[in-house]
């Protein structure tokens, strides 16, 4: 039969341990959140691109049933998806247009953005309009184009379709969105009808 005396020694962590304890806990915290707000973006980025090809596919669906693709609004340098409510009404080929995960970080100088909300919406283009001023559309056979604002929320891309006819006849990517750059690099994702995602 054995008594506990006071002299025995009680077992516990030392304050060493638990500093050494926290101390790991937050290596791991700092390795891992970097990671996790990059999966962040990697996902809006996802998302981004799901939602233009969901909108390519409703635009030939337009096309299919009228011939033409639905025109975008003339009164505003950065017409958005929402302006086209061709597409929602009377035949319901959307039924909400879908928000751009990158909202705008700076107000519209050309149009308000109050009427935008926060300005996360997607720019689309039909650039039937300017092909005979901007020869680079025609030749690449660009009709529309759809624009987001990338995970830097700043539009990167000059809202003209010359500059973008030209640019995807040169080559020039500088301005598109690459994540070889880091996943919260600058650019735009740019969609047009033929499936070119940069």
């Amino acid at each position: 039969m054995r008594f506990s005396t006071v002299h025995e020694r009680q077992t516990g962590f030392t304050l060493i341990e638990l500093l050494v304890v926290i101390a790991i806990v937050l290596i791991l915290i700092a390795i891992a959140l970097p990671n996790f707000l990059t999966a962040q973006v990697r996902a809006k980025v996802a998302r981004a691109k799901a939602d233009m090809r969901t909108v390519r596919i409703v635009l030939e669906s337009y096309f299919i049933d009228f011939g033409l693709y639905p025109d975008h609004a003339t009164d505003t340098w950065h017409p958005s998806l929402l302006e086209v409510p061709s597409l929602t009404t009377p035949i319901e080929y959307l039924n909400a247009f879908p928000p751009d995960p990158f909202p705008r970080i700076e107000a519209d100088i050309y149009s308000d953005p109050s009427s935008f909300g926060d300005g996360g919406y997607y720019r689309y283009y039909n650039a039937e309009r300017w092909k005979s001023i901007y020869p680079e559309l025609e030749q690449q056979g660009i009709v529309w184009f759809l624009m987001s604002n990338g995970p830097d929320g700043d539009i990167d891309v000059h809202d003209n379709a010359g500059d973008i006819g030209r640019d995807l006849l040169a080559g020039k990517t500088y301005m598109y969105y690459a994540p070889t750059n880091g996943a919260r690099s600058s650019g735009d994702f740019i969609k047009t009808n033929k499936d070119y995602v940069l």
